[in-house]
């Protein structure tokens, strides 16, 4: 019983890994990390109709544009694909919505349309001032924006966190339940143990349990 009930905590344990790593590396055949920056935002423009920045309300862009932006925008600071990918996992994973807050922050850090934010609109709209171009942006400014979106990877730290947590307490329970049953079989029974037991068990009467007692 003790064995079964240690077999089924281990394929618990197994499955909670598989299942784990499965969520770290999903829709990674699915990412999009080509999206350049100049295509982001001509998509913005045009699906607005504006043919400048400067005419742009921060209001009216999607989330899934502002994403889409932001993605381009750590595409830029990160190039190589496996890299990028592990950026994305400590952000929570492609497809979590830690991710996805961190790209749209990042999106709209890059227009300027955060409080308190300084980004190219928030100079410029339009111009190449803050090096706005068609090929991209200043590295410098790309990497404060990227430092500000990775601020919200805490919220992908959490389910990290709860993991290992039960993880950890299944581990424990396992260890625990063997330590028990070695301990169990480690016990040997005295003769006059097993003798009591016998005769509440009423396999024996008082007289041959009397007899049998003064015998050891």
């Amino acid at each position: 019983m003790r064995i079964s009930k240690s077999l089924t905590v281990m394929g618990v344990l197994t499955l909670l890994t598989l299942v784990y790593g499965n969520i770290s590396v999903s829709g990674h055949a699915g990412e999009d990390h080509d999206v350049s920056i100049s295509d982001a935002v001509s998509e913005i423009l045009s699906s607005h109709g504006l043919a400048t920045l400067d005419t742009l309300n921060c209001d009216v862009v999607t989330t899934e544009e502002w994403e889409r932006l932001g993605e381009a925008v750590m595409n830029q600071q990160h190039p190589d694909p496996d890299q990028h990918e592990a950026m994305d996992n400590m952000m929570g994973g492609e497809g979590s919505e830690s991710l996805n807050q961190a790209h749209s922050n990042m999106g709209k850090a890059y227009l300027g349309c955060t409080k308190g934010s300084y980004g190219m609109m928030g100079a410029v709209r339009g111009t190449t001032m803050m090096g706005f171009n068609q090929t991209g942006s200043n590295e410098s400014m790309m990497e404060g924006l990227y430092n500000m979106g990775f601020g919200t990877s805490s919220y992908g730290w959490g389910g990290v966190i709860l993991f290992w947590l039960i993880a950890f307490a299944i581990i424990f329970f396992l260890v625990r339940s063997f330590s028990h049953t070695k301990f169990e079989m480690g016990k040997s029974k005295s003769a006059l143990d097993i003798l009591n037991e016998r005769y509440v068990k009423g396999e024996i009467d008082k007289a041959e349990f009397d007899s049998k007692k003064s015998d050891l």
